[in-house]
């Protein structure tokens, strides 16, 4: 496992809202002003904004953003690179509850009420919420509703629920009892987004570990966050590289858990999942343009899973 070092000890009451930020000036703007139209509140919070890799344009966007928020708002600098590297220095500064928000997200005026107050309560651990790709942005017809995973939208329906074993929520838009990822060491830093490192599966194996412990996570469909959808990621190219992104990530993850780790057994689970995935997918007419968009990232999936077995240096899990 990576480093997952976070501080253990006494919290101050109260709740922290934790952006990460690297290189997204406009996107935490906006993520700010969401932040300063929230009603109802939780009685006490604050926010941290993390600047992931020293990022030095987050200063000023912080700063202007200071007289349109009625709490604190701090500014920290994690040195190392990475979304996992930077929630984890956000979670040192935190108080007992922590709230999490992507600095490309616009949070709905009542997100952090809704998704701070089962943890508040002590209903769960922890608590995700929907995450809704910009409807304002007009859509491709190759962009099919079973890619907008694919682009962070997380939707599992209108009814609050307690998560499976198997089920995750997104870490753009959550909140968790900060003991409870004390206990687990936060998030691992081999896992996540980071410069020249484009992994994922960071908020599954966190969700994993949490309810390894026994501790329960919900989810509140209430809790909305709008995900920004920039122009960069409407084309197929993106699509596919990051289909190919999530088959490395895939694998990341698996290793974790005891997985296939050499290149043959890595390519016959990708394979086995590949025959498992395309029929269906096929089936439903591969000359439809989203159809076969999605055909033909379940390929670059399966490929980036066997490729992350060959790049994997023995008895680790790669950071390449």
């Amino acid at each position: 496992m990576g480093d997952t070092t976070t501080t253990a000890g006494a919290r101050r009451p109260g709740v922290t809202v934790v952006v990460p930020s690297w290189h997204r000036p406009e996107g935490l703007g906006r993520a700010l002003d969401g932040l300063a139209r929230q009603s109802p509140t939780p009685p006490a919070w604050d926010v941290v904004v993390v600047a992931s890799a020293g990022d030095p344009g987050v200063a000023p966007v912080v700063e202007a953003a200071r007289r349109r928020l009625p709490v604190a708002v701090a500014v920290v600098s994690e040195p190392r690179s990475g979304a996992s590297a930077a929630r984890n220095r956000g979670l040192r500064e935190s108080a007992a509850v922590v709230a999490f928000l992507d600095d490309d997200c616009r949070p709905e005026p009542t997100w952090l009420d809704r998704i701070t107050a089962p943890v508040l309560e002590g209903v769960c651990a922890g608590a995700g919420g929907r995450v809704v790709a910009d409807p304002a942005v007009d859509r491709p017809r190759w962009l099919g509703d079973a890619l907008l995973a694919y682009l962070a939208e997380y939707d599992r329906g209108p009814d609050e629920s307690t998560l499976d074993g198997g089920d995750f929520v997104l870490t753009a838009n959550a909140a968790f009892d900060t003991a409870v990822l004390d206990a687990v060491g936060g998030f691992d830093v081999e896992l996540g987004p980071d410069a020249g490192r484009p992994l994922v599966d960071d908020d599954v194996d966190l969700c994993r570990r949490v309810m390894a412990t026994g501790a329960v996570i919900r989810y509140v469909p209430g809790a909305v966050v709008v995900h920004d959808l920039p122009a960069t990621r409407l084309s197929p190219a993106y699509l596919l590289r990051r289909m190919y992104a999530q088959g490395r990530s895939d694998w990341t993850l698996d290793r974790k858990s005891g997985g296939p780790r050499r290149p043959p057994a890595s390519a016959r689970a990708a394979l086995s999942r590949l025959g498992a995935e395309l029929p269906g997918l096929l089936g439903q007419g591969p000359w439809h343009p989203s159809v076969a968009l999605h055909a033909a990232g379940a390929v670059a999936r399966a490929a980036g899973y066997t490729r992350q077995s060959l790049a994997a240096r023995p008895g680790r899990v790669t950071r390449r």
